[in-house]
């Protein structure tokens, strides 16, 4: 899963090196903006560990993204918040 790690510290130069050098971000996939309505987000917690497990911290966590979003005027219309990622479809 994170093929990354196994690779020496040269090649993990060289594999951002490549990827900033086309345009990308240093970590996959890349992710163009383009004049869309809606986005999907997806994010996970380091190495998909169940670090929201508690109700009340998923609950913290989907507080907090609401208010960062309004507050750029961004609109959240679904989510799921699991105990080891979340989605969220921004509008």
């Amino acid at each position: 899963m994170y093929e990354y790690r196994r690779l020496t510290v040269e090649q993990r130069a060289e594999v951002v090196r490549e990827r900033l050098a086309r345009g990308y971000p240093p970590h996959q996939p890349p992710h163009p903006i383009r004049d869309q309505v809606c986005y999907l987000i997806t994010a996970a917690c380091y190495e998909h560990r169940a670090l929201m497990k508690a109700e009340a911290r998923r609950q913290q966590l989907l507080d907090l993204l609401f208010e960062r979003f309004t507050d750029c005027g961004v609109e959240l219309r679904g989510w799921v918040v699991l105990p080891n990622h979340y989605h969220l479809l921004v509008y």
